[in-house]
Order: C-alpha cells, then sequence, then structure tokens
C-alpha cells in the first residue's frame, strides 16, 4: 500500500477486514475491488479471479511462559497434551482445513479446545493460558507481547492471494494493472 499510495497520491485506501467472502460479496455495504485473503471455498468458480501472492508459514504461537516457548522447533505430537486453539474455521476454512488434514496425516485426532473469530483475540487466548495453536506467520505483525512463535519442524505452508472480481471495475482494473507493472506478479490471474 506504501508504494501505492506513492504512485497514486490521489487515491485512497479504505482497509477492512472481513471473511474472503465478505470482502468480494459483502451486501448492502457495497462490493470493494481487491481483498487479501486465504483461499476462497470452491463454489465461485467464474465469479472470482484470484492470484497467488506468497506461501506463509504456519507456526506454533504460545505465551512465553509455556513450556514449548524456548524450542528451536516442534513436532506436531509435542502438542497433544495441551488445550489446541484454531482460528474459527467459519472464517478462514481453508486454514482450519490444512492444519486438521495436518495432524490427521499423522495418525492424530487434534481436539480443538477453542475456536476465536479474530486472531487478535486468539493471541490473547495463548498469552493468557496454556493452550497452543497454530497460526499463519503473518500473525507475528500483530500484538503479540507475551506469544512465543516457534517453527514446525515439518513445515506446513497456507497461502495468501488477491482475491477481485472476474469483470472488475476501473479501480481494481487499474490496481491490477500497477501490481503487474511493479511486481514479478505477471501470470495470469487463477480463476477460484
Amino acid at each position: 500500500m506504501h508504494f501505492w499510495h506513492k504512485y497514486e497520491l490521489q487515491t485512497f485506501c479504505d482497509l477492512r477486514r472481513g471473511s474472503p467472502l465478505w470482502q468480494l460479496f459483502p451486501g448492502s455495504e457495497g462490493t470493494l475491488d481487491i481483498g487479501f485473503s486465504r483461499p476462497v471455498e470452491s463454489g465461485y468458480e467464474g465469479l472470482i479471479q484470484c492470484l497467488h501472492l506468497l506461501d506463509d508459514p504456519i507456526c506454533l504461537a504460545v505465551s512465553d511462559i509455556h513450556p514449548l516457548a524456548q524450542a528451536k522447533k516442534v513436532e506436531l505430537h509435542q502438542l497433544s497434551p495441551y488445550p489446541l486453539t484454531l482460528f474459527a474455521r467459519a472464517h478462514a476454512p481453508s486454514l482450519f482445513d490444512l492444519l486438521i488434514s495436518a495432524f490427521h496425516s499423522q495418525g492424530m485426532q487434534p481436539q480443538v479446545h477453542s475456536e476465536p473469530s479474530t486472531m487478535q483475540a486468539l493471541l490473547t487466548q495463548v498469552a493468557s493460558s496454556q493452550s497452543v495453536a497454530l497460526v499463519p506467520g503473518c500473525v507475528r505483525n500483530l500484538q503479540t507481547q507475551s506469544c512465543c512463535f516457534v517453527p514446525l519442524a515439518q513445515p506446513l505452508y497456507v497461502s495468501l492471494e488477491m482475491h477481485w472480481q472476474a469483470n472488475p471495475g476501473a479501480t481494481a482494473r487499474h490496481w491490477l494493472d500497477w501490481c503487474e507493472s511493479q511486481s514479478d506478479l505477471t501470470h495470469a490471474p487463477e480463476p477460484v
């Protein structure tokens, strides 16, 4: 956004938080031009275009006094003695399903203790308890006082994508043209 503002001095960016689908179909509030989120669920083929931006590494979030806080890396089986907190499936089904599948692939059945609806609430809960959470690495940029982040021994990643409607308006088209000219995002968008 910083580089966009240098390019388009007269443009105002209104940033809003919402689920991937809300970003593009917010109902009576009007639609947003561009959304950045985890992958959108299937069933919207032809309506939404997406561009993969990066793979965000999943890490363990624990309080700074948790027994795993000083670990260099952790294995999923090391989490089994602790209450597991995951970001609410209703808000990020692809993230939730990825994490549950990681446990299942190792023959484990995780017991999800809590599903906060915001990452900040998840971090607050982790910081004040003995629960553990698996979160995208970008969560480190939130208010993380009293939290530690530990890499997984077997790396796991979740995608971050840019989304826009299949028939973008002028503002979205302008943004997409600018992105293409400023980065290596020059390949064709992938339909969702």
